[in-house]
């Protein structure tokens, strides 16, 4: 009896081991469109989700986000949908939240955010809202924008022109005209004094701009890097594994260390944040892509346009097309010899 039992339980430990092992090792998937539909390839550039849908997003942890018949919805690795395709319109997920609209039309369409169960956290009562982080929403009626919790309780009454996801419990809102900073009740801490603001606080810091003119200040306002960069408003200045791309007066890029230096010389015509190691570049008209010292590791490419690396690929345009993926040597990966075309 004892050696039956003890058979049974040493088969079970070997069936849920394997399960384990083939779930740890499922391969990370990336979008790709196959006449007019969309599926998902792994790092090999194998199919392993057949194309089926009408638009499909990057995975963001264990989701993804699909259309199907003009409606969004959710799929999981094996494509199965764990959130049906019911929403007008949706957003990635981001840190297990996903911002959805609900409604027939633009006209009646309202966003709420929902957790990777489907289930409403904020109910679908906005014209927009911002993704849930630090347990604060910024939620918009009427072009005018207030704030709210994670259970939909408003915390900020709706009176600025505009507040953006919060970071580091800290929100930049604008009035007039001028961005400032909200803690996390809604309060200022520093008034609108700046031209345009970044993507928020990161260790610590944030960019913001004074005029044609970037720099970055701490959570007292505090100059921590001087002004001096002039970096498009579209692309205000970013940190990425210690690096910031940066343009300097002469319209060249390149990249400094927190302390405002040099590491990168500005040489290049356009520069994107680091990723797994890698930044591309552009000059000559090509893109190459370089390590954290400036060093080239994927010489030259006549793409027309570039993404970051992300789980070791890289999404390229190639003829103004980004259905083609590139590994870190550089290899084409995506279309190949198995692509169905």
């Amino acid at each position: 009896m004892k050696s039956q039992i003890l058979f049974i339980i040493v088969l079970l430990s070997c069936v849920l081991g394997n399960a384990q092992t083939e779930e740890a090792n499922y391969p990370t998937l990336f979008p790709v469109e196959v006449n007019g539909k969309h599926g998902f390839i792994d790092s090999q550039g194998k199919l392993r989700i057949e194309p089926q849908f009408d638009a499909a997003e990057p995975f963001n942890g264990d989701l993804a986000l699909v259309s199907v018949d003009y409606r969004y919805g959710f799929i999981n690795d094996r494509g199965e949908q764990i959130i049906p395709a019911e929403f007008f319109y949706a957003y990635p997920f981001h840190g297990g939240f996903a911002r959805v609209s609900h409604g027939e039309s633009l006209a009646d369409s309202k966003f709420g955010i929902i957790n990777q169960e489907g289930g409403w956290v904020i109910e679908p009562q906005y014209e927009a809202i911002t993704n849930l982080q630090n347990n604060r929403a910024a939620f918009m009626i009427d072009n005018q924008w207030g704030i709210v919790n994670e259970s939909g309780m408003v915390i900020l009454p709706r009176k600025h022109e505009e507040i953006k996801a919060y970071s580091e419990e800290v929100a930049a809102y604008k009035n007039d005209g001028l961005w400032g900073f909200l803690d996390t009740n809604g309060e200022p801490f520093i008034q609108p004094t700046y031209q345009n603001v970044g993507d928020g606080f990161q260790n610590g810091i944030c960019a913001v701009d004074i005029g044609n003119a970037w720099g970055f200040i701490d959570r007292t306002g505090k100059w921590i890097i001087a002004p001096e960069f002039t970096n498009p408003r579209e692309n205000p200045p970013v940190f990425s594994e210690g690096l910031c791309a940066v343009r300097n007066e002469d319209d060249r890029w390149g990249f400094i260390s927190k302390k405002g230096k040099w590491i990168v010389k500005p040489v290049y015509d356009w520069a994107d944040p680091h990723s797994q190691g890698l930044a591309a570049v552009f000059e000559f008209e090509q893109w190459s892509w370089i390590d954290s010292k400036g060093d080239v590791q994927i010489a030259l490419k006549p793409y027309v346009e570039v993404k970051p690396f992300s789980n070791g690929l890289a999404r390229v345009s190639i003829n103004f097309q980004w259905n083609n993926y590139i590994n870190k040597e550089g290899k084409l990966i995506w279309p190949n010899e198995n692509s169905i075309e």
